[in-house]
């Protein structure tokens, strides 16, 4: 039940775009909130002792040099996901939103993400 009510809080901030599909009724681990300069969010979180136990790796062809990763490129959701998601706990929501009402954060939810 707090998952869920967690969930939807985070779900209300408009950090997540409409097209990610998220049941209401479903109690998510993670809610994934789309944000511009996700380093600077990640370091204030941790100062103020907001568990983050895992971020996305980026795609393989951004990081890996064999050719494999070269020849079947990434497509761009795949990079953005990995780059503006932050996947925050729904336990955490209420003290995610105090520190939303402090440090300023710019979601690119309202980009449409690429096909």
């Amino acid at each position: 039940r707090k998952r869920l009510e967690g969930a939807r809080v985070l779900l209300t901030l408009g950090l997540t775009p409409p097209e990610v599909s998220i049941p209401e009724d479903d109690a998510l681990f993670k809610v994934p909130l789309f944000i511009r300069d996700r380093e600077r969010i990640l370091h204030e979180m941790e100062k103020r002792g907001l568990p983050l136990d895992y971020i996305y790796d980026p795609p393989l062809d951004r990081y890996a040099t064999s050719t494999l990763a070269v020849f079947l490129r990434s497509p761009v959701a795949a990079q953005r996901w990995s780059s503006d998601v932050l996947p925050v706990n729904p336990l955490h929501a209420e003290n995610f939103v105090k520190l939303l009402e402090t440090v300023p954060v710019l979601s690119s939810a309202c980009e449409p993400l690429p096909s």
